[in-house]
């Protein structure tokens, strides 16, 4: 992704916080949050890696997790934080430094704003960031190649065998896989894949 094209994502984030707080906020995303949170023990740390509104790390916290975001646009590091009581910093996936820091990272409908070459070490960040055989739930937007919407936004597509491929790649072993339709209620969205992955000890990253 050029400097342009990743411009183009933050300013929309940006100039659209609330709008996007107030479209997903109310979403309700049980049945991932149960699949996750049930190879999870009690009170595990969670990182949400882009936390967006705050809905989900509010959701984690309310069921007695220890829970931290991050997010690229500082408008809704702030509204996350705000909404959750969560610790949400500033800061991209692809700038994770972490060592073994949490026993679960949500990464749902984030890792599709990287751009495909980024991927696999993107991921490796956060299997390094992850305690052996911690937890991954990711989620990306099913197609092919990489686009620029009409908002300015970048998104990479995947099919199921290339995004599962870059899990492993990235140091894990998938637990479950599946598809899913869009929850938001204003749009004929996309199709989801979902990925639910443990993080491998024996190719942990240096």
């Amino acid at each position: 992704m050029s400097l342009q094209n990743r411009h183009g994502t933050d300013r929309y984030y940006e100039r659209h916080a609330s709008e996007y707080f107030q479209r997903t906020v109310g979403v309700d995303m049980s049945p991932l949050y149960d699949s996750f949170l049930d190879l999870l023990p009690p009170g595990s740390r969670i990182l949400d890696a882009g936390a967006g509104s705050g809905r989900d790390l509010r959701e984690f916290v309310l069921r007695g997790y220890r829970c931290r975001g991050i997010d690229a646009s500082p408008s809704l590091a702030r509204l996350a934080h705000e909404y959750s009581s969560a610790p949400c910093d500033v800061k991209r996936i692809e700038e994770l430094d972490e060592t073994e820091a949490y026993e679960g990272i949500w990464a749902c409908a984030s890792l599709l704003h990287l751009p495909k070459q980024t991927l696999i070490g993107s991921l490796a960040r956060l299997h390094k960031a992850l305690v052996p055989l911690g937890v991954l739930f990711a989620s990306v937007q099913e197609g092919s190649g990489e686009q620029i919407d009409r908002d300015g936004r970048f998104f990479a597509l995947y099919t199921s065998s290339e995004f599962l491929e870059a899990v492993a790649a990235g140091g894990f072993t998938t637990v479950r896989s599946w598809t899913s339709q869009d929850v938001l209620r204003d749009r004929k969205g996309p199709q989801w894949i979902n990925v639910l992955a443990r993080a491998q000890p024996s190719v942990r990253s240096e």
